[in-house]
């Protein structure tokens, strides 16, 4: 299940990277995918939606006030209340891993277009923090 899961979120990334947008019918089909895997791991429940509605109302702040793209906002919100475990371990790795790929990633863009002004996809760096969190656990 998760290779199937990992296809997905890698599809997303790459349209993410190609057309700066995420398509809500890639998310919906996330979504499904998702549902078994939680089950399986045995999650907190409750613990997963208050991390997920944190992130939300962060993300919603960051969307209205500091232009984050609404798709990264709701693939954050999926993947915290059904792919990754709540535990702070867990979401510190996940951080900082994420910070670390889209920091690789800024500059890299940065260095092709020689200019730092260009809008920065963030699903790719979602997708690589997740499938590395993955493989460092």
């Amino acid at each position: 299940m998760q290779l199937v899961v990992g296809i997905t979120l890698v599809w997303i990334g790459l349209v993410d990277l190609r057309s700066h947008r995420i398509p809500n019918r890639a998310l919906a089909l996330l979504m499904l995918l998702s549902v078994i895997y939680p089950v399986q791991s045995g999650f907190n429940w409750a613990d997963q939606f208050l991390v997920a509605f944190s992130l939300l109302t962060v993300g919603i702040g960051f969307w209205r006030f500091l232009n984050l793209g609404m798709g990264d906002v709701k693939l954050l919100v999926i993947m915290a209340l059904l792919l990754i475990p709540a535990t702070l371990g867990t979401y510190y790795l996940f951080t900082t891993l994420f910070s670390m790929i889209a920091l690789m990633h800024l500059l890299v863009q940065a260095l092709i277009s020689r200019s730092f002004s260009q809008p920065l996809p963030l699903a790719p760096s979602l997708v690589l923090a997740f499938i590395s969190l993955h493989y460092l656990k």
